[in-house]
């Protein structure tokens, strides 16, 4: 009775060292699992990967801020497009809808992109790698570095062709998504002014409508 009891403590302190270690491992190990849709890799949430293990979609450690800010936006296109526009003219509330379409559509791609995270490599590949090019790995994530990526401590990934990090879009802006933030940053300055010449027409229009006194 001592000897089954000793001997399935022993078991269960191997297989628990076995988990461990693999749990450790996986972190950095590339997905090659086909039909995965799902994984965190450093402190980004990724979604549908391909053959290669790089997944399409990507989302950030800071994604309240991506919450907030979509709100603000929602709630202030509608006003000035369904509230102050009718006012106006018809082709403002066409113009709001479009405008706020096109931010929110460059927002939320800049926020679901993958802006090119570099997977972390298998431990076999990368002591391979770390005997012949020791300088190419990354220390932090034990990813292979390209001449424009850049590790960010805030993903906990290093990412290719890292321009900066951005915590209202979630995560940093990339090789992978640097369209769509730029697309982003043309549809807020389109928004600022539409909301800036609604506020002026409908004054205006305020002010005519307003009796004139004799």
């Amino acid at each position: 009775m001592i000897f089954s009891n000793r001997f399935a403590s022993n078991i269960y302190t191997v297989c628990k060292e076995i988990i461990n270690m693999k749990l450790k491992s996986i972190k950095y190990f590339r997905i090659k699992l086909n039909n995965a849709w799902y994984a965190k890799i450093g402190g980004m949430h990724c979604f549908i990967f391909d053959k290669n293990g790089v997944p399409a979609l990507a989302i950030g450690p800071h994604w309240p801020f991506y919450i907030g800010l979509l709100s603000v936006i929602l709630v202030v296109g509608s006003i000035f497009t369904f509230y102050l526009a009718p006012d106006i003219s018809p082709y403002m509330v066409y113009i709001g809808f479009c405008v706020t379409s096109f931010l929110v559509i460059g927002y939320t791609g800049t926020f679901l992109r993958n802006p090119g995270i570099l997977i972390p490599e298998p431990d076999d590949e990368l002591e391979l790698e770390s005997q012949t090019s020791q300088n190419k790995i990354c220390l932090e994530c034990k990813a292979t570095k390209t001449p424009t990526s850049e590790h960010c401590y805030s993903c906990e990934v290093c990412i290719d062709g890292h321009d900066h990090h951005c915590p209202w879009t979630s995560k940093c802006v990339g090789k992978g998504n640097m369209i769509w933030f730029y697309a982003f940053l043309f549809g807020l300055v389109a928004f600022i002014v539409y909301v800036s010449l609604t506020l002026a027409f409908r004054q205006r229009t305020l002010l005519r409508r307003r009796p004139k006194k004799d």
